[in-house]
């Protein structure tokens, strides 16, 4: 009954492992594993290692007064915290976590190692509760190993890196060392790409967010990406072309491809691509400072061009505007001028490198088959680029090397850059039902993807002939007609939003201040208080549907990571912690009032630029 009672569960929790233990072949070894029980009655898991010695995975007398001491700092988790568990025991320091974080939007990923220990726990111990309880999040090695970096990617970010705590039962990463460095392994990638998002924002922030205000003036006429969803056939493969230095190997065989694969040329290949005279189906660019000279290509204003929001305003006007398909948008602006114009703009998959943005299109759009070529993502011939000179000595390189594989398992180097663009690929290759197919023909040895060369790449999956460009020019052009002046609409009200929120900023700004005052002489009354942060709950809930707060928080970065980096810690004296929060909150709202005027200037300009672009006065 207990099995039939946890399975059931399961199924809906974490279906992955559900699916693994359905499956025919799925056997576990239950001689490694038995239950016994401590002196006050509890269930104890035992492991038995191969020489038979028994290891205890918990305490012999009382194993929830052991997860209480154990958890003690652990378990009253500040707002949006994640605690990650390595090791399930009997589930007595899960609960210990479910009872005393009372938070809903705290989180807790579990770790079991051993898929026979977790076996044993299904058959022998209710965990119902545990499973139900949508804040746990269990990966057990061997049956869901993926979900280690998806989960680490939805609860581990920006907002609570300072707040999150990892912690290890006691004998687990002893007896399963290797196993749980891999899973911790996970983790710190996690940290790692959170730093590179950080430095990102922190770097380019206001020229994204300009950019996405600007490029609203490039809208009438444009496409958008969604639009191709299910439209191009199921057999078609897509090629992904980097400007990896292995592209000057095979370049010339991408004359056969054309007509046979949908070909999206990443913005830094587009010129090596079309100096061969192939004409890529699309090229695809994103970043907010690529230099124009890059796009200065002839007959690249005839090729379809895929966007993202905030790409270099200043590239758009070498290309032509009924070319432009935009995708992938984090601005409500967006959202809603798409949305009002019949379309969606999508939020795709990406991360953080043009090729993966490429990938994450096709897979939008439905192609179960990508070939990447000149995908090297680390220095090959000694080259970094496609083009480039050969790189003499690896200490005049001005940025970090680390080493990888190659593709026939030689050590070379590569940035830690590509080192997180290599594991994000092998990631995406492993959680979509799409063929990946490394046709590099050198580079980085990306985990999850068929090696192959290009010519075998085209010879087996470039069978049939089909009018692609048809299909990318049936797509209907929006902000046409009636609608032209949607965007220009549209940024007009985005300047009337931003003063009035202006307002409410300062507003609270002025009632915070009043709240540590009172707090502070200790000469107030609970309706002087309730009235203060009632006050705050209305510029809360303005700024929460504030659609422009996006933009402006791109050009508040500093003032926003000072604020979040300690927001949620907490001070056990309630008066000093209701001064501390005021004051926190007097400083975010002056960081975010501080930044709105800049973000006025950029919607402005907008503004003048739409005109002079459209001949209006």
């Amino acid at each position: 009954m207990i099995y039939e009672k946890n399975l059931s569960q399961l199924k809906y929790s974490e279906n992955d492992i559900y699916e693994k233990i359905c499956d025919p072949d799925f056997c576990w070894d239950e001689g490694r594993s038995v239950i016994e029980y401590a002196k006050n009655g509890e269930p104890v898991l035992v492991y038995i290692q191969e020489d038979g010695t028994k290891e205890y995975l918990g305490s012999r007398y009382n194993p929830t007064q052991e997860a209480e001491k154990f958890m003690a700092d652990c378990v009253d988790l500040p707002e949006k915290a994640t605690l990650v568990l390595v090791g399930f025991g009997n589930g007595a320091h899960i609960r210990e976590f479910m009872s005393k974080s009372k938070k809903k939007d705290t989180n807790c990923i579990v770790f079991e190692p051993c898929k026979d220990l977790f076996m044993r726990i299904l058959h022998d111990i209710d965990i119902s509760d545990i499973l139900k309880d949508e804040r746990v999040h269990i990966v057990v090695n061997d049956m869901n190993n993926k979900m280690a970096s998806i989960y680490a990617e939805l609860y581990i970010s920006l907002v609570n890196k300072k707040t999150n705590t990892h912690i290890a039962l006691p004998k687990y990463c002893h007896l399963f060392s290797e196993i749980c460095d891999r899973f911790l392994d996970n983790i710190k990638n996690k940290y790692e790409d959170i730093k590179v998002e950080e430095n990102t924002i922190r770097m380019y922030g206001k020229i994204a967010a300009n950019n996405g205000i600007q490029n609203l003036c490039y809208l009438p006429g444009c496409y958008s990406s969604a639009k191709y969803i299910d439209k191009f056939p199921k057999d078609l493969p897509g090629i992904v072309v980097a400007a990896g230095p292995s592209l000057e190997k095979n370049v010339e065989m991408l004359k056969k491809a054309k007509g046979r694969a949908l070909i999206i040329a990443v913005d830094t290949a587009a010129k090596t691509v079309m100096s061969h005279g192939i004409i890529p189906d699309m090229v695809i660019s994103i970043d907010s400072r690529k230099p124009v000279q890059l796009f200065d290509v002839k007959g690249l204003e005839k090729v379809p061009f895929l966007a993202e929001m905030a790409m270099n305003t200043d590239v758009l006007d070498f290309l032509n505007p009924e070319k432009l398909i935009f995708y992938s948008a984090d601005s409500p602006t967006w959202d809603d001028l798409f949305r009002e114009a019949g379309s969606e703009i999508r939020q795709i998959y990406a991360g953080g490198t043009v090729a993966i943005d490429a990938m994450a299109n096709l897979i939008e759009w439905g192609f179960k088959t990508i070939i990447l070529v000149g995908q090297d993502l680390m220095i090959t011939d000694n080259k970094y680029h496609a083009g480039e000179k050969e790189i003499r000595d690896m200490s005049e390189l001005p940025y970090r090397v680390v080493e990888v594989k190659d593709i026939y398992g030689k050590e070379g180097y590569t940035t830690a850059d590509f080192a997180i663009y290599i594991r994000e690929i092998a990631k995406i290759a492993e959680r979509f039902d799409v063929k990946f197919i490394d046709a590099t023909e050198g580079g980085a040895l990306i985990e999850n993807t068929e090696i192959m060369t290009l010519q075998d790449a085209i010879n087996e999956y470039c069978q049939k002939e089909c009018d692609i460009n048809r299909i990318i020019n049936e797509n209907h052009q929006l902000f046409v007609g009636e609608q032209k002046t949607l965007p220009l609409q549209k940024l007009q009200e985005m300047k009337e939003h931003l003063m009035f929120m202006k307002g409410m900023l300062e507003q609270g700004i002025s009632a915070c201040e009043k709240g540590w005052t009172l707090l502070g002489h200790k000469q107030y009354d609970v309706s002087s208080l309730k009235e203060i942060n009632a006050l705050l709950e209305e510029v809360d809930a303005q700024y929460a549907d504030f659609e422009e707060g996006v933009y402006v928080l791109k050009c508040a970065s500093d003032g926003y990571f000072e604020f979040e980096d300690d927001f949620y810690m907490v001070e056990s004296d309630h008066i000093q912690e209701a001064i501390r929060m005021y004051k926190k909150s007097a400083a975010y709202y002056k960081s975010i009032a501080d930044a709105i005027p800049r973000v006025v200037d950029m919607v402005e300009q907008a503004i003048e630029r739409w005109h002079k672009m459209h001949n209006e006065t």
